[in-house]
């Protein structure tokens, strides 16, 4: 009851943040308008020069290039004498898990460019265990059920607006100045997903309640959010109404701390569908800190950062109409 009030009451008082970061994704793009303007005179052009854009893409070249022109994105040195065998061998296989595992190009390029564009990025890092059967083949060739398992690390991208806080909260961290009680990430999975999912945690975590996922898998929401659906635009693409294989159920992961026992606040990690307010996990927070962390291009006065698009939007604006003037 107590996340199903924080979480609905979060998502209202955030709707005009979340249309102000669609209105920064259309400046960012700076489509072509082809109606009839009627400003400054009627019949007049519509070109929008995209200010925002030629500024966010030569920082975002910058910043990657930076980090990443170099073969190894970690460089290790030996603390003594003891280590100095193993620090090369030890960059080498860091080196190997950045390329194959992490993917921190793909990761910091996606983040990177959120950050300049709406101010803030966040990264999300742990570890993966999923183990599941499948159909597939053997050594010899021959079709068998296979078992799959995923066991890694992973650093990845979390989209602004699937990533939650209270609106008074300063800090990710509970302990730290302004710190939130509760942080969310909104999963939006398709049933054969939140079904695999729920069957194939274990060892390394209890599985998801099989009741619960029964009665979230009867329930039918909306396709897509409505900054997908922005997205989804911008790239020219027409939305098409979804299969029930296909349909998307929207899944909250939260990080929260509550005094669970009656004996003092404890560090939790739930797994909630909100319309159902069924309770798919709870489990104690396996690290001693959240797994997410964020990043700005400028810091503002609360948690949000302040993106280019911002900066430029009145230079944009004012350009744009001298050039049609």
């Amino acid at each position: 009851d107590w996340l199903s009030a924080a979480l609905t009451r979060t998502l209202a008082a955030r709707s005009g943040l979340e249309t102000f970061w669609r209105e920064q994704l259309l400046l960012y793009r700076a489509p072509i308008d082809k109606g009839i303007a009627h400003f400054p005179f009627e019949g007049a052009h519509k070109l929008t020069i995209p200010v925002a854009a030629m500024n966010v893409d030569p920082i975002l070249a910058r910043w990657m290039q930076n980090i990443h022109a170099a073969e190894n994105l970690w460089t290790l040195k030996p603390l003594n004498e003891r280590w100095i065998d193993g620090a090369k061998p030890l960059q080498d296989y860091l080196t190997w898990l950045d390329k194959m595992i992490l993917k921190m190009w793909n990761v910091n390029y996606r983040i990177f460019l959120e950050t300049l564009k709406l101010g803030t990025g966040i990264y999300k890092a742990g570890w993966k265990f999923e183990k599941r059967r499948m159909w597939g083949y053997d050594a010899q060739k021959q079709r068998t059920k296979l078992t799959k398992t995923i066991n890694q690390p992973f650093v990845d991208h979390v989209a602004l607006p699937d990533f939650l806080l209270p609106p008074a909260a300063r800090d990710i961290a509970p302990d730290m100045h302004g710190g939130a009680s509760w942080v969310g990430e909104r999963h939006r999975l398709r049933p054969h997903q939140l079904q695999a999912m729920a069957e194939g945690q274990e060892p390394f975590l209890p599985n998801f309640d099989g009741e619960a996922v029964k009665k979230v898998l009867q329930y039918t929401e909306l396709g897509t959010t409505e900054h997908q659906q922005a997205v989804a635009s911008l790239d020219k693409q027409t939305q098409t109404p979804t299969t029930e294989r296909s349909r998307e159920i929207e899944i909250w992961e939260l990080h929260c701390r509550f005094d669970a026992g009656g004996e003092g606040e404890d560090d939790l990690v739930l797994f909630l569908h909100l319309p159902t307010l069924e309770l798919l996990r709870a489990t104690y927070e396996p690290l001693p800190y959240r797994p997410y962390s964020a990043i700005r291009y400028l810091r503002s006065d609360g948690f949000y950062g302040i993106g280019i698009c911002e900066q430029a939007q009145v230079f944009q604006d004012t350009i744009s109409r001298v050039t049609n003037f």
